[in-house]
């Protein structure tokens, strides 16, 4: 900040900057940038009640992706045309096959603001895997 200050002072010296000329001010909340990626922009989904779907797993652990900021493991299921956000019930899940079988309950999740954190501050419903099998 004070090499940004000493700069603006330089600046302003040669071209002469008038009395009334207030000087810009930095806001650190303005400055940085958002993770684009981890923004939705789409509606929330409306999702079928039910306690277990079976479908193709496309799995987003270790993925920059909005369903990261509520479970570290997760992804999606596709069943009928609709895409179900997973999470694992127990994180240390691996699931190393395509299609799944999966048996659990649906959960709100809510991430609280934190500066720290790539991750906006919401809430989403997510079906919580309890069991699964590959098929």
């Amino acid at each position: 900040m004070k090499t940004f200050t000493f700069l603006l002072f330089v600046f302003c010296s040669l071209i002469a900057c008038s009395p009334k000329t207030s000087l810009p001010t930095i806001d650190p909340q303005t400055t940085q940038e958002e993770t684009p990626s981890l923004q939705e922009n789409t509606p929330p989904e409306v999702l079928p009640e039910k306690d277990a779907f079976q479908g193709e797993f496309h799995s987003m652990r270790g993925v920059m992706n909005p369903l990261s900021c509520y479970c570290y493991n997760g992804g999606y299921l596709m069943e009928d045309g609709q895409r179900i956000p997973l999470c694992f019930d127990k994180g240390e899940m691996e699931v190393e096959c395509r299609k799944v079988k999966v048996q659990g309950f649906y959960k709100t999740i809510k991430v609280d603001a934190n500066p720290q954190s790539p991750c906006p501050a919401g809430s989403r419903k997510v079906f919580m895997v309890q069991t699964y099998e590959c098929y």
